[in-house]
């Protein structure tokens, strides 16, 4: 089964390039295709495969609606993420490929991502089967 995380971003996301940049600054091993689908990869191993939707997107309509259906926990938490989801200006949906490599492993090889996102967007990260992320701080959990 696919694991996701994503982030919802309330400004525009950056682009690919900028991502790119992002990620080489951290380590020249990792490279990211320019064409879809966009596969991180690390040396030679590929860690995830990153997927970018906009509002007037199908992808992007049907995940708002479904994380705004879900949203449970309590009311301030709850209106946070209610919030960032209605103001939410793109969304870029990470699969996560573990391929029988140490998941801690692999997810700390994305995490540069989750930094540079957050210093330059306003929004929340949300990893499935655990809930939503201001930072590193887990604010809703869902199931």
């Amino acid at each position: 089964m696919a694991y996701y995380m994503r982030f919802f971003s309330e400004s525009s996301l950056p682009a690919l390039s900028e991502i790119q940049a992002a990620f080489t600054t951290v380590n020249k091993e990792y490279s990211l295709t320019t064409e879809e689908p966009f596969v991180l990869s690390f040396g030679e191993c590929e860690i995830a495969v990153l997927e970018i939707s906009c509002p007037g997107d199908e992808v992007f309509e049907e995940e708002i609606e479904e994380f705004l259906e879900s949203l449970e926990g309590s009311f301030f938490k709850r209106r946070r993420v209610e919030k960032c989801l209605k103001n939410c200006a793109g969304i870029l949906a990470v699969q996560v490929l573990f391929g029988g490599k140490d998941s801690n492993e692999t997810l700390d090889r994305i995490a540069p991502l989750w930094h540079f996102l957050m210093k330059r967007s306003k929004g929340l990260i949300q990893a499935d089967g655990e809930g939503f992320y201001a930072g590193t701080k887990l604010i809703l959990e869902l199931e």
